[in-house]
């Protein structure tokens, strides 16, 4: 599946201030299998000793919110604003950062 076309080799997770109002930031390294056309992804974390998950309002675009670098702009008016480009994502390395709160 896309796991395994994704390449992963490398996963960080780090806290950016404190419990009560930090944000956790992962990244991730890999190298593309094959070019990324489109597609989303949704994303929750889950306590692994009690179980609580933090379920993140999706889905994210795969090329406009995963990639850095990924080349996508906004356009339009906010609040009707659109991200577009960023597609296709090319086959080789690439990195992604994904920061978000702890409470939402």
């Amino acid at each position: 599946g896309l796991q395994r076309a994704l390449g992963v080799s490398s996963f960080t997770l780090q806290l950016k201030g404190s419990i009560s109002d930090g944000t956790m930031v992962m990244t991730l390294e890999g190298n593309l299998q094959m070019n990324i056309t489109n597609g989303t992804y949704d994303f929750r974390v889950m306590h692994v000793q009690d179980g609580q998950e933090i379920a993140y309002k999706g889905p994210y675009t795969l090329c406009c919110q995963f990639f850095d670098n990924s080349g996508c702009v906004w356009e339009g008016e906010y609040p009707n604003q659109t991200q577009v480009g960023g597609c296709p994502v090319p086959q080789g390395p690439w990195r992604a950062t994904i920061e978000r709160p702890l409470w939402i």
